[in-house]
């Protein structure tokens, strides 16, 4: 019982997102079902330990400083900035592109990771910026290698048309993420945002299971698939040196 109340309460805790950061008790209960007296117990326990924080004006709730701490142990973890930032560096130089690592995290892609392009006219994101799986190739090179009944949960939560290009068929998309099963990389056009292409490589756990990926990302006119087989064995040379830095 105790294991399922905390898990619901944590549930609640995904609705905080980039693109709705605060929350009032009745309107999160309305969107997540829940009564809004447990959801007011949540947040005031959540805002007690500074997890959340609670607007003195607007009673709203919105993500707290606790978490920046957990951020900082985490990347301070895996120590990205120190060994993983040079070899980001190395494949922006040959790109002209930014370079971005992406992680598996609750259903979807997150960057965890930045290097940005050279050029002025770039691909830009922030670290923290969320991704459905279903949409870019940092994200497809991640769906395409989860176990098909969670592939098939991704599709039935609905696929929505974020840019031009995203693919909202079940059929074609499945098809899409064979393609990226076999060739072992992922290519997007306009799929998360408008004028931008991707190119990705997924990055595997010590036990064989997806974790993330390895990507690129620019403005489409920039986009030369020549250039792309080269690209894709330079990322893939990179792949168990930035696995290997991860998993330690």
């Amino acid at each position: 019982m105790i294991a399922k109340t905390l898990a619901n309460a944590l549930d609640l805790l995904d609705y905080f997102t980039e693109e709705r950061p605060a929350w009032g008790v009745r309107e999160l209960a309305k969107k997540s079902g829940v009564h809004p007296a447990i959801v007011q117990r949540a947040l005031n326990t959540f805002a007690s330990r500074k997890f959340l924080v609670k607007d003195p004006e607007s009673q709203k709730y919105a993500i707290g400083v606790r978490f920046l701490e957990y951020g900082q142990i985490f990347k301070g973890r895996m120590n990205l900035s120190q060994l993983v930032r040079p070899l980001m560096r190395e494949l922006a130089d040959q790109s002209g592109e930014t370079v971005f690592l992406s992680w598996l995290s609750q259903g979807e892609a997150v960057c965890i990771e930045i290097y940005e392009a050279p050029d002025s006219i770039r691909f830009s994101i922030d670290v923290g910026t969320r991704f459905p799986l279903y949409a870019g190739a940092n994200a497809k090179a991640i769906m395409a290698f989860l176990p098909g009944e969670e592939r098939d949960a991704v599709i039935a939560r609905g696929l929505t048309q974020l840019a031009p290009g995203t693919i909202c068929d079940p059929d074609a998309l499945q098809a899409d993420l064979a393609t990226v099963r076999q060739q072992g990389w992922a290519a997007s056009v306009e799929e998360f945002r408008t004028d931008t292409f991707g190119l990705a490589v997924p990055l595997f756990a010590p036990s064989g299971e997806i974790a993330g990926s390895l990507s690129i990302a620019g403005p489409l006119f920039r986009r030369d698939e020549n250039a792309f087989p080269a690209l894709v064995a330079r990322m893939q040379t990179l792949r168990p040196v930035i696995q290997n830095y991860i998993s330690s």
